[in-house]
């Protein structure tokens, strides 16, 4: 998606306080100040280790109330880990990334503005621990009218997945999903989110061709696997997932295949019954 650039004034975030391991380091959020609607746009945060010792990125705490419009689309380093944390109404996001002695680190968070209005919350940078924070704040003012469509232009693709109906407890089952790129340029199949429930009776263990890597998403009880798969115009990819049918009973849930980055997803539903 084309950026437009808005506003060109960085937007600099001094911690409001801190505990432990976050206060032995410098930490700075650089963010637009004003977006328009649908625009992508990044958010970098930058820690500074001047110390002697060594600390770890362990996450990152987002408001919901900035995420109420705005969607994080990925991440580098790319986190692991997503989940809500009720007490604060944050949304973590688990890094785990080491910052040697008298080094830095930056972490960009690739955003999309899907909704008008000023978006405000806070920005969390946990050090060591997810408990000993620096505690920051960030704003954004989305400027244009209604909502942008998030949802994956259906034409551009042509997707069909095959799941068995039916396994036996200890049978391998392959789930397979051929995705074809419909569009005149090149399509980048980013991740497929597959949920929970799902997976639960099936264990899928492994993937053709591999996943890179894989992290839950608590917001809707899926587990991602990302691919970063490119696919040349009017071709398609084949990726089949493997797993172990494990207790009997009835097993469904999303299958979501997501092109281009993280948020642009066809939704679609998979059922396996496990016999004995």
């Amino acid at each position: 998606m084309k950026k437009i650039l808005l506003a060109l004034g960085v937007l600099v975030l001094v911690g409001a306080g801190c505990k432990g391991g976050a206060s032995e380091l410098n930490i700075q959020i650089d963010s637009p100040t004003n977006v328009e609607l649908g625009e992508s746009f990044d958010v970098t945060v930058t820690i500074e280790n001047p110390g002697e010792d060594a600390h770890v990125l362990d996450s990152i705490d987002i408001g919901t109330s900035y995420l109420d419009g705005i969607v994080i689309a990925s991440s580098i380093p790319i986190f692991t880990d997503t989940f809500h944390i009720p007490v604060d109404n944050t949304t973590s996001h688990t890094f785990e990334t080491d910052i040697p002695a008298g080094e830095s680190l930056d972490v960009t968070f690739s955003m999309i503005a899907f909704a008008s209005g000023l978006f405000s919350g806070d920005f969390d940078v946990c050090i060591d621990t997810g408990y000993t924070c620096e505690f920051l704040s960030i704003s954004t003012n989305v400027i244009g009218d209604d909502e942008f469509d998030l949802s994956l232009d259906l034409d551009a693709y042509s997707l069909v997945v095959d799941a068995p109906s039916s396994a036996s407890t200890g049978e391998v089952v392959e789930v397979k999903a051929t995705i074809t790129n419909n569009k005149d340029t090149d399509a980048i199949l980013d991740s497929i989110d597959i949920a929970e429930e799902y997976i639960a009776g099936i264990d899928i263990s492994s993937a053709s061709p591999p996943f890179t890597d894989f992290f839950t998403l608590e917001t809707d009880n899926t587990r991602s696997h990302s691919f970063q798969t490119t696919i040349p115009a009017g071709e398609s990819v084949e990726v089949t997932f493997y797993g172990t049918a494990l207790e009997s009973g009835e097993y469904s849930g999303a299958f979501d295949v997501c092109m281009d980055v993280g948020y642009n997803c066809w939704f679609e539903t998979i059922s396996t019954e496990v016999v004995e």
